[in-house]
């Protein structure tokens, strides 16, 4: 199971310039095989950042 949230802000300072902010969460679940067994795999994983823009 993968899920993905992001938090956006823009601001338009005129007609030809902005600023984008950007926050952005992606969480990955993936369980595959068998416990009892050698072929068991398991990936859980969050990765989070930021994005800073300049809008031309």
């Amino acid at each position: 199971m993968t899920c993905q949230w992001s938090l956006d802000a823009r601001y338009n300072t005129n007609g030809r310039l902005g600023l984008d902010l950007r926050g952005q969460v992606v969480w990955v679940d993936n369980e595959a095989g068998n416990v009892s067994e050698r072929d068991d795999f398991a990936h859980d994983t969050v990765t989070h950042g930021s994005l800073i823009g300049l809008i031309l």
